[in-house]
């Protein structure tokens, strides 16, 4: 695979620019690209790593085309043949080729022999972090290379190889009376360097010149300012003198038009001001109306670039069903979450109350210190205290209305006569000896059928079950609060997880914005570059003239300074961004 054209198509603060490396096939195929400071050379091969596997969700690039909207391509010479390819800030099908088709990403990673983004980085660039990691691990033995050449020193296999390769290498750097080696075009570039420096240099007298160019500049400015602004004055004089002639002529022809008119009723004394009144209002409806179109006009354009979004859509539509639910008796579903937001520490109350109940129901049901969550009772029992509470219920109602109808009997009799003791005794065993079969075998396989019936309910029941049974079970009371508490609390957590939803997403919000202060906090402005420059010069300069120990100590303190400060402006691209908005 060989990188034939890269296009930044949207990427950093490129736009449709394209790098062409040219065909391959020569004896050298290597391509060198240099620049300047801050003249895109990182920005070229990020844009390269990210085509080849995808753009991160925190870019530092988006500073001008939001990530969404960065694009890359590039034509790549395989042995298939050119693959045109493009990357975009999608989430999902960000590969494509150039008509915007989907492309699987398992080509790519065929061509690359399964490298990731750090193995390729490491592999074929050599930045300065690069550099300096790779010198870390080569003096720790870790890392492939470090690794290699830490087995090597000590097991001196290849001794002589290596030995050669060193001499080599020392003379390729420095041979007596050589011209091509590195320290000889090294010092040529330093001569060059300095040829440069001294004819960029600034000559004191010309120095003086441009300043007072740029003085006598600044003072024709300022008399051209002055005549421009008594030629406004005079024009602005101009206009309303005509403005104020114009009215005197309408006046003058209004009054020639009403002199050959009836003389009608008198206006009051504040009709003129009025009239003057509603004009200035006229116009200022007439303002707000031309402002108010051309605003809706705006509007207009930008919800037709506006893509329609299905989730959104179909949120706002939730919203608008969720404002206008109702419950049965009318209430608003709103209105009533409103209301129960307020109440919210009352229903706390209840909570801890149900879960109280809950609790001591736990105890009795499986002793002391159970808790409520791992009290779990088998189906045909709870079915069975189901069936028992609902005839529990409809015996409570039963009985409401037999004391009701007793009462009303009572009242209908009058005064009840007082029964001879035991009277009521005899008649409850009357009434028993009555409901007795006659057959007591029926009876006695009524009696094995019932006792069968209670050893299956019970096989399920913990082991000290009878002993709570003869303390005594919940009555149906106390089963509905507790089935009410144990509702009422279920809502209450619902509520909280949703407030709790809602305050995860204003701290995201929170911290976005926090992390924007921080870029703007942390912006190096192009003043600060300037003057970082400024004084690395002259302290250069006081060196070359001094060229001793502290001359040279302050020079290189200067120009770690401005290496840092620059390096701070090239990451800081998008703080300034957003401090220029």
């Amino acid at each position: 695979m060989r990188l034939r054209h890269l296009d930044l198509i949207r990427y950093g603060r490129f736009t449709d620019r394209r790098l062409d490396f040219g065909p391959g096939g020569g004896e050298s195929d290597v391509t060198i690209v240099y620049g300047e400071n801050e003249a895109g050379k990182s920005t070229v091969f990020s844009a390269w790593l990210d085509l080849l596997f995808g753009l991160p969700l925190q870019h530092p690039y988006d500073f001008i085309h939001a990530r969404k909207d960065l694009m890359v391509g590039a034509t790549l010479d395989t042995e298939e043949g050119p693959l045109n390819l493009r990357r975009t800030g999608q989430r999902q099908g960000s590969l494509t080729d150039e008509n915007g088709r989907a492309v699987d990403e398992r080509r790519l990673s065929l061509l690359l022999h399964g490298l990731d983004r750090d193995a390729f980085r490491t592999r074929f660039s050599l930045d300065d972090a690069v550099l300096r990691q790779g010198g870390e691990e080569i003096a720790r033995a870790k890392g492939d290379l470090g690794q290699l050449l830490h087995a090597g020193s000590s097991g001196l296999s290849g001794f002589a190889g290596l030995l050669k390769q060193a001499e080599d290498e020392v003379e390729a750097f420095h041979k007596p009376r050589g011209r091509t080696t590195i320290l000889a075009e090294g010092r040529n570039r330093l001569k060059e360097i300095d040829a440069a420096l001294a004819e960029a240099r600034l000559d004191p007298r010309r120095f003086d010149a441009l300043r007072r160019a740029v003085e006598i500049a600044d003072r024709d400015c300022r008399d051209a300012t002055t005549v421009r602004d008594n030629a406004r004055r005079r024009l602005a004089l101009r206009e309303a003198a005509d403005r104020r002639r114009e009215l005197a002529r309408r006046i003058d022809e209004a009054r020639a038009a009403l002199a050959g008119s009836p003389d009608g009723p008198n206006l009051p004394e504040e009709a003129m001001t009025r009239v003057s009144v509603a004009v200035d209002r006229t116009a200022q409806a007439q303002e707000a109306q031309a402002e108010a179109e051309a605003t809706i006009a705006q509007a207009d354009g930008l919800l037709s670039e506006l893509r329609p979004d299905p989730e959104g859509i179909a949120i706002g539509e939730m919203l608008v069903g969720l404002e206008a639910a109702q419950f049965d008796d009318g209430e608003s579903l709103v209105a009533r979450a409103s209301l129960a937001d307020a109440d919210l520490g009352r229903r706390k109350e209840e909570r801890d109350n149900a879960r109280a109940a809950a609790r001591r129901l736990a105890a009795a049901l499986a002793g002391d210190g159970a808790e409520p969550a791992e009290v779990v009772l088998p189906r045909d029992v709870r079915n069975g205290i189901r069936e028992a509470a609902q005839d529990v219920r409809e015996t409570a109602r039963s009985l409401d209305q037999l004391q009701k109808a007793l009462e009303d009997a009572r009242a209908e009799l009058g005064e009840v006569e007082e029964m001879p003791e035991g009277a009521e005794a005899l008649a409850d065993a009357l009434g028993a000896l009555d409901a007795l079969p006659d057959d007591p075998a029926a009876l006695a396989r009524d009696q094995k059928e019932r006792e069968a019936e209670a050893r299956c309910s019970a096989a399920g029941l913990p082991s000290g079950w009878r002993d709570l049974a003869e303390a005594g079970l919940p009555t149906a009371t106390e089963l509905r609060e507790a089935e009410r508490a144990l509702q009422a609390a279920e809502d209450d957590v619902s509520a909280a997880a949703e407030r709790l939803h809602e305050a995860k997403e204003k701290l995201a919000g929170s911290d976005a914005e926090l992390e924007g202060e921080r870029l703007v906090a942390s912006v190096v402005t192009d003043e600060a570059i300037v003057e970082t420059r400024a004084e690395r010069d002259r302290l250069w300069s006081s060196h070359r003239a001094a060229l001793d120990e502290q001359s040279a100590e302050a020079f290189a303190a200067a120009m770690r300074g401005d290496d840092d400060l620059r390096d701070r402006h090239a990451r800081s691209a998008e703080g300034r961004v957003r401090l220029a908005r």
